[in-house]
């Protein structure tokens, strides 16, 4: 009796231990489908073979916008950019977690109201006991705050790397005008102590030379009138030599510093340059340089007379410099609301390649061992004809001498520069 009674009894246990087995995976199996769609912060979804989605949980639909009905049965290439899409990434991207387990990336997806989001994707290929490929798991994250975080901070130091590039730049720029203006000075300094030397030592000689004589011979030093005048007149030369040089360092100092000033009144062009000829003819005759005046009867304008006349005594005493004792021809003329002032001479003449060059600070059209002065007289002829708002032009060959055009309009209104200050 007790054997039989055994055997009934052995198979209800088999039977409730295999039935709590299955329960207890269908309880698991549901535990964990509940977990995966209680997920909120990841999107997690099956995939079958093909890429049609299973699976849809509430991250997913949080993320991507679609709710399960929407999506299921729907290929996951959706979720990609058309340009993604038509170069065969999805596709690419099971094959990669086909052949390798597992396929991994960040990159752009598409909700479903075509806006854009910067996903961390992952895909893992799922297979059976045997191998066989079953589906996929496809878990995303939401990265696009972080991108955007890494986008702004890159786009910050890009403008800080700007910022510090322009900041050097400007720097090294700076740095290069202090060494040119360095120069610049060391140069006028050497050029304009030199230059002032040489009257002033005349000038001391001069002196010198006479002293001697008279403790020499006392009250019967025997300067005649004659003697005296030249005396004089060599002294007056070197003297008008000083200040012109004095004024030159003044107008260059004005210029640096932004404060040539115009004091503006009408001017008779044609009668300021015949005053002005008429004033050099000693100096033009010295110099073998016969002038020749062509002008218009009158040509007015508001010009400033001091800075217009230094114009053009620069330009004559240029003409009579490098002239090499040929005729000097002068023009007056107006049209279009333009006087025009020209100056042409027939000496050495000026290469093309030095046509701008002597326009600027300490330049010469020849060496500076050939004549004297200081380099700035067309620098600073050409500051006085652009502040009254004109222009200078240069024809000029070897050998053929030059020719000097200033434009300068006759309504001149430097209202900029224009000021009452004293010269």
């Amino acid at each position: 009796m007790p054997e039989p009674i055994k055997a009934r009894n052995k198979l209800p246990a088999e039977a409730v231990k295999r039935r709590n087995v299955e329960l207890a995976l269908s309880n698991a199996e549901q535990i964990f489908r509940l977990l995966v769609d209680a997920v909120s912060d990841y999107a997690i979804f099956a995939l079958d073979p093909n890429g049609y989605v299973l699976t849809w949980n509430r991250g997913a639909e949080r993320f991507k916008g679609y709710k399960a009905n929407e999506i299921v049965g729907q290929h996951f290439s959706r979720f990609y950019m058309r340009s993604d899409i038509e170069n065969g990434k999805p596709d690419m991207e099971l094959r990669v977690a086909a052949d390798e387990g597992r396929y991994e990336e960040e990159g752009w997806r598409v909700r479903k109201d075509g806006s854009l989001f910067w996903a961390n994707v992952v895909i893992t290929a799922l297979r059976d006991q045997s191998g066989v490929l079953r589906g996929f798991a496809k878990v995303t994250r939401d990265l696009t705050e972080r991108k955007r975080a890494e986008e702004n901070l890159q786009q910050l130091n890009e403008n800080l790397e700007k910022k510090v590039r322009e900041r050097t730049e400007d720097l090294i720029k700076a740095a290069e005008r202090l060494e040119t203006a360095v120069k610049s000075r060391d140069e006028f300094l050497s050029i304009a102590s030199h230059e002032l030397k040489t009257p002033l030592t005349s000038l001391k000689l001069q002196v010198q030379m006479r002293k001697r004589a008279i403790e020499k011979q006392g009250a019967q030093a025997p300067f005649t009138l004659e003697r005296l005048r030249q005396m004089v007149e060599d002294d007056e030369k070197q003297i008008n030599r000083l200040n012109q040089l004095v004024d030159d360092m003044l107008d260059i100092t004005r210029i640096t510093a932004g404060k040539l000033t115009l004091q503006t009144e009408l001017v008779d062009l044609c009668a300021l340059i015949q005053e002005v000829t008429d004033r050099f003819a000693p100096q033009l005759e010295a110099a073998g340089c016969q002038v020749f005046f062509d002008a218009d009867c009158k040509v007015e304008g508001q010009w400033d007379l001091y800075r217009i006349e230094q114009v053009f005594i620069n330009l004559l005493t240029n003409a009579m410099k490098y002239g090499a004792g040929k005729p000097i021809q002068i023009k007056v003329s107006a049209a279009d609301g333009i006087a025009k002032l020209a100056v042409r001479d027939y000496g050495v003449g000026i290469a093309a390649e030095d046509h701008e060059r002597i326009f600027l600070q300490f330049e010469r059209a020849i060496s500076a061992s050939e004549v004297s002065g200081l380099g700035l007289g067309l620098y600073i002829v050409r500051q006085i004809v652009e502040a009254h708002g004109g222009r200078i032009l240069l024809e000029s060959k070897l050998g053929e001498g030059s020719l000097f055009k200033v434009e300068l309009p006759i309504a001149n209104e430097p209202a900029r520069r224009q000021s009452h200050q004293s010269r």
